[in-house]
C-alpha cells in the first residue's frame, strides 16, 4: 500500500518541466561562468542558492524534481535535450545583441 501512495507522489515532477528547464540552463550557464572565473565552490554555492530564490525554488523542491527525473529517465533525456535548446537559444540572443 504505501509503495503505491508513493508511486501517486511522484507521478509528476514537483517543478513543472518548463520551468526546471530554464533553471537548469541557467544552472548549467552559472557554474560554466563560475568554473570560468576561478571562483571557489563557496561562492558558487551562494550563487546557486540565490538562482533557486529567484525562481522561487526551495533546495526540497529541486531534490524531489531531481528524485522524479532520476526514476524516470525517458523523460530525463527529454528535459536535458529542451536545456541544450534554452542554452542554444539564449547564446543565439546574446550573439544578436
Amino acid at each position: 500500500m504505501f509503495s503505491c501512495s508513493r508511486d501517486v507522489q511522484v507521478s509528476q515532477p514537483k517543478i513543472p518541466e518548463d520551468r526546471f528547464v530554464s533553471y537548469e540552463a541557467s544552472l548549467f550557464i552559472l557554474t560554466q561562468e563560475e568554473k570560468l572565473l576561478g571562483h571557489d565552490s563557496l561562492t558558487l554555492l551562494h550563487k546557486t542558492d540565490s538562482l533557486q530564490k529567484s525562481y522561487h525554488f526551495s533546495r526540497g523542491d529541486v531534490d524531489q524534481t531531481m528524485e522524479f527525473y532520476h526514476g524516470h529517465l525517458d523523460r530525463w533525456r527529454d528535459m536535458l535535450n529542451k536545456v541544450g535548446q534554452n542554452i542554444e537559444h539564449a547564446q543565439r540572443a546574446s550573439k544578436g545583441r
